[in-house]
């Protein structure tokens, strides 16, 4: 009797395992529909340095398109900066990753390697910029279409 409730569990475990599985790919299956997803958070190098909402020193969002093409649009005072190119999905040890590349050179590109290209990871339902690991800051991005 033991072993059929230790066998239930397991099941019970594996079966909710996958039904999130199976949402979080739902959610970044970006390829689908186009999406868009924005700068909510901030941090820096220091301690209690977050920052959200207006208090960010930028707006930002990705326009992700169902053709393999996206285009990041910031908003620092009132200046907008646009930058395009195309995407690809990419499966790493640590979990999926969405690697950016880039037309042209431009300043909003965030990066450690000042070319082309830019990393996000993906966490659950947020995308979270490669740039803090060279001093850059923080950046977290949430779906918001």
């Amino acid at each position: 009797m033991k072993v059929f409730i230790v066998l239930f569990q397991m099941l019970l475990i594996i079966g909710a395992c996958s039904e999130k599985t199976e949402e979080e790919a739902q959610n970044f299956d970006l390829k689908a529909e186009q999406q868009e997803w924005s700068l909510f958070k901030m941090t820096g190098n220091t301690p209690n340095s977050e920052t959200t909402g207006n208090q960010m020193s930028w707006q930002e969002i990705y326009e992700i398109n169902n053709n393999g093409s996206f285009t990041k649009i910031r908003n620092r005072d009132g200046n907008i900066t646009e930058a395009s190119g195309t995407y690809e999905i990419k499966e790493e040890n640590e979990g999926r990753a969405l690697l950016l590349m880039y037309d042209q050179k431009n300043p909003i590109i965030g990066n450690c390697t000042g070319d082309t290209t830019e990393y996000l990871s993906i966490y659950k339902d947020i995308l979270q910029s490669s740039w803090f690991a060279c001093d850059g800051p923080g950046l977290f991005y949430k779906r918001t279409k």
